[in-house]
């Protein structure tokens, strides 16, 4: 064999290797990972891992703290959303006890009957017993006396109470009217019943309404089928510089007259008025601000004493 043939098949059996410069490779990215969805933090577990990891006294005594802060939270975004629902179920409390008056003056004399209808909070507690059971809410009230300023007043507190522990407190404060042809017992106890009815009320969001009586009531009373005052355009006739502003929601002339003459027919004032409800009056008059419509229930029930339970 020459010495070629053996080059040549010498080369057939080693592999051929190319003397190229490798290409440069590109870094290869991270993975996309979906966001998935924020659960909150379980404060049990992180107290767990921290003992079982033997952390010191201070390491857990300040995750103690960080559990009872989200304990909290936790249960406060548990209370909101149940009272979401719960307001979402809850239906207008219709004022179906129906109250007759016929006032008399300081002389004795008969005044001008009337008559208005309202929702007793027995009444409210028995429609929405079941809503509050089921979507875990009780409540507690309590009351307490201020003296104070030359005036008595009755605060009744609502706590309204959630099964996952948070709880959120209303409070409503009013006068004892003395005035009101009641021993001194029965003045604190109107002024208590008044108080507690809508101190509940606020700590649920209750909404009352009248019935439907086909426009025949002595008096509406209704807050919500008030129509609201249009605001009134300037023109020619302008009201004259200085004057006060009326809000849109003042109450209507109509309206004042009807509480004047329940103030008159149950012989009191609108300087009573005035001192039951401070810094407001029926007339925008001497930097006080103008009762409301908002408030034409709230002053009939007082004028009245409230009389019933």
């Amino acid at each position: 064999m020459t010495k070629r043939s053996a080059a040549v098949k010498a080369a057939k059996r080693e592999p051929i290797t190319l003397d190229a410069t490798p290409a440069a490779t590109t870094p290869a990215l991270p993975a996309v990972v979906a966001p998935a969805s924020i659960v909150p933090m379980d404060a049990d577990k992180l107290f767990a891992s921290a003992i079982s990891s033997k952390a010191s006294v201070d390491t857990l005594e300040r995750l103690m703290v960080v559990r009872r802060e989200l304990r909290a939270e936790e249960s406060q975004r548990r209370f909101v959303s149940a009272m979401s629902a719960f307001q979402q179920e809850c239906p207008i409390i219709k004022k179906k006890k129906k109250v007759s008056i016929t006032p008399k003056d300081r002389d004795g004399q008969r005044g001008t009957p009337y008559s208005y209808n309202y929702a007793p909070l027995d009444q409210i507690v028995k429609e929405i017993a079941p809503l509050l059971a089921k979507h875990g809410f009780s409540y507690t009230l309590e009351t307490n006396m201020h003296v104070g300023d030359g005036m008595t007043a009755v605060e009744a507190i609502c706590t309204a109470h959630h099964v996952d522990g948070h709880s959120a407190s209303s409070a409503m404060r009013v006068p004892v009217d003395t005035k009101a042809r009641m021993n001194p017992s029965q003045q604190v106890a109107s002024a208590q019943t008044f108080a507690k009815r809508y101190a509940f009320q606020n700590a649920f969001g209750i909404l009352t309404g009248d019935t439907d009586d086909d426009g025949r009531g002595a008096f509406q009373h209704e807050r919500d089928a008030q129509p609201i005052a249009k605001p009134t355009v300037p023109g020619p006739s302008a009201k004259k510089p200085g004057a006060a502003a009326i809000p849109a929601t003042a109450l209507k002339p109509s309206q004042v007259n009807i509480i004047r003459a329940k103030l008159k027919s149950a012989g009191r004032t609108e300087i009573d008025l005035t001192a039951a409800f401070p810094g407001k009056s029926l007339e925008p008059v001497g930097g006080k601000e103008q009762f409301t419509l908002a408030d034409f229930n709230l002053i009939q029930d007082w004028i009245t004493g409230n009389p019933a339970n």
